[in-house]
């Protein structure tokens, strides 16, 4: 699973971003098998309470520069791919409207 593209709708910018796999939920390996008709979470980003308009990513990467930089209130498209053997690739996008106030943040499927 891979974040493919970030833009801040506030500013219209895309944000540059390099290709680095996700870690999928309740696994600690970045592949994962997934049986015929379930389903497994990923974590797609994860918030600190005390950093609230930072988004904190679980990536595969020993190198910094490959974990996305997403910071300050506003909104974000994020735009998410998952790439499996023998299926065609699944594409997702949805609205992140980062506030100061956890409580105010809001994630939507805009797909």
């Amino acid at each position: 699973m891979y974040l493919a593209k970030a833009i801040n709708l506030n500013t219209s910018e895309e944000i540059p971003l390099k290709t680095v796999e996700f870690k999928w939920a309740g696994y600690v390996l970045p592949n994962a098998h997934i049986l015929p008709k379930q389903a497994r979470g990923f974590d797609a980003f994860w918030i600190a309470h005390d950093r609230p308009t930072h988004l904190q990513f679980n990536a595969y990467s020993d190198a910094s520069d490959y974990i996305p930089r997403i910071e300050g209130e506003g909104r974000y498209e994020l735009s998410y791919v998952v790439v499996a053997d023998n299926f065609p690739v699944l594409r997702g996008s949805f609205i992140l409207s980062l506030n100061k106030s956890l409580e105010l943040t809001t994630f939507e499927d805009c797909s």
